[in-house]
């Protein structure tokens, strides 16, 4: 059919309607690639995918798509080699778990609803990937401790140094001798590294290291020399944290990148139902007539 044929008929403003009832990027996709056949056989195969959804809408069961993201470009990246950051792997997670939803509400169809059964047939479970993420990454994107045990060991040793540093600068700000030398009894962060505000008069009589200094210059902020060792020891078990988040995001990708083709299957199975479940939303919305299931064989 010829582009005036089409604009007569408004056939974009149709699918600008049509891609409005698709519930996330796969399906709208699929939508936007819609273009009329003389083809009977595919013809008769749209019209079967419609009345198929448009029957499973009517009769109130779900054909659920939350929390399905298009996660393709993870998914070549990591079949690639790259790693991948969390927000990426926990849109992997949301993806899977919602298939395999979706794989259980399809399956659960009768023989009538071939087209909808096929399509099950194509989305893979990920049970491994999915209990894999979901133990490493944090709903609000932090790897957790419980993502290895090497990094459950690092962690500790961070808090409990981190607690001797701040225990013996706790001591150093309430001793008197410290008092006439600080601006402020508080300990901060500079560079890294913890540090306490002292009197710029008072710089020489404070063994220690300079990190920073205020605007004005009254006060510069140092590190005491009871604490370097401590510091260095700290700064020394946080790049051993980054190293070891950095291998478990790694490994995690490597493990999309080997699921990577059932992914790809599963992703276009989710993009076709929800384009098939677009179409029966459609139909329900616009009051089309629901023809009859017909089954061959």
């Amino acid at each position: 059919m010829d582009d005036r044929s089409l604009r007569v008929l408004e056939y974009h403003k149709v699918l600008n309607m049509l891609e409005d009832c698709a519930s996330c990027e796969l399906g709208r996709e699929r939508v936007r690639q819609l273009a009329p056949s003389t083809n009977l056989a595919i013809v008769e195969e749209l019209q079967q995918g419609t009345t198929e959804a448009r029957s499973v809408l009517d009769m109130g069961k779900q054909l659920p798509l939350g929390g399905m993201r298009d996660v393709r470009s993870g998914v070549e990246r990591a079949i690639r080699g790259a790693t991948l950051s969390t927000n990426e792997l926990l849109d992997i997670l949301s993806t899977v778990v919602s298939s395999r939803r979706l794989k259980k509400s399809l399956s659960s169809l009768g023989p009538e609803y071939p087209i909808l059964s096929d399509a099950a047939r194509n989305i893979d479970t990920f049970s491994d990937l999915e209990q894999a993420i979901s133990r490493a990454i944090s709903e609000s994107g932090e790897v957790m401790d419980s993502a290895s045990p090497a990094l459950r060991s690092i962690r500790s040793r961070i808090r409990s140094l981190n607690a001797k540093v701040r225990d013996n600068l706790d001591s150093i700000i309430r001793s008197p001798q410290w008092s006439r030398l600080l601006q402020d009894p508080v300990v901060s962060i500079r560079n890294g590294r913890f540090v306490v505000p002292v009197r710029a008069e008072m710089r020489s009589q404070v063994p220690g290291i300079v990190h920073d200094q205020s605007a004005s210059g009254a006060t510069v902020f140092i590190e005491p020399m009871p604490v370097v060792e401590l510091n260095n020891e700290l700064r020394q078990a946080i790049s051993q944290e980054e190293v070891e988040v950095d291998r478990v995001l790694t490994e995690l990708s490597a493990r999309v990148g080997y699921a990577g083709e059932g992914l790809r299957m599963t992703l276009d199975a989710i993009g076709y139902v929800d384009f098939l479940k677009a179409k029966g939303t459609f139909s329900q919305k616009t009051g089309g007539s629901m023809p009859r299931i017909k089954c061959e064989g």
